[in-house]
Order: structure tokens, then C-alpha cells, then sequence
């Protein structure tokens, strides 16, 4: 499996804007892995989208856990990322993550894997 994705900066050192970049990160990177390798989505997910993320079974859940051989981590970009406080229940993905972005302005990275 591997999943393509942009890394997010915090924009500033407030706990407002690292919370932001981390909860960008588990609606994208989170959302896909967090199910096969814990059976389950990010909390924040389940927190923020209640009853509209829909929940695995015990056997869904224990069935997707450890269920991939190999991840791979196609990182396309960063970018930095504010918190946003305009959010808006029931509006779509992006919404929900309650962040604004620099757009795609890049932040070079470099991501060393080691097997």
C-alpha cells in the first residue's frame, strides 16, 4: 500500500496552529492508516465527524488490523497550515479538518527510510 500525501507545518509555535497540522495530518495520512494497522480511525476523526465517519464492526476492525505487508509514504509536498476557527458542520472534507493552508507553497523536506 502506499499513500500519497503533503506533510503540514504548524504556521506559527501556537498550540493552536500545532494542533492544526496535526489534526491535518491524521484526516490524511491517519484516515487511511490508522484503520489497517489499529482497526479503528483517529480519534479526532471520530470526535469532530461523530455519527457521518462511519464505524467499523469488531470483525471489520480486526480484520483490517495488520492487514498490509508494506506502506509506503509518497510525501508530494509540505506546506504550513493554521488553525481555523470558521468551521462548519456537515460541509465536506476539507472543512472538517478545520485548517487553512499557504496553499501550495513548499517547504522542502528530506525523508530518510531505513528497512
Amino acid at each position: 500500500m502506499v499513500i500519497w500525501f503533503k506533510w503540514y507545518e504548524p504556521l506559527s509555535n501556537s498550540t493552536a496552529d500545532i494542533e492544526a497540522s496535526e489534526r491535518a495530518m491524521q484526516f490524511t495520512i491517519g484516515w487511511f492508516i490508522q484503520p489497517i494497522l489499529r482497526g479503528e480511525y483517529p480519534q479526532v476523526m471520530k470526535e469532530m465527524l461523530g455519527s457521518r465517519l462511519p464505524n467499523f464492526t469488531r470483525e471489520e476492525s480486526m480484520r483490517l488490523r495488520g492487514s498490509v505487508d508494506f506502506i509506503g509514504l509518497n510525501a508530494v509536498t509540505a506546506i504550513y497550515c493554521t488553525y481555523d476557527d470558521h468551521y462548519l458542520p456537515n460541509t465536506g472534507y476539507w472543512q472538517d479538518i478545520n485548517i487553512t493552508t499557504t496553499g501550495d507553497i513548499p517547504i522542502f523536506i528530506y525523508i530518510y527510510c531505513h528497512q
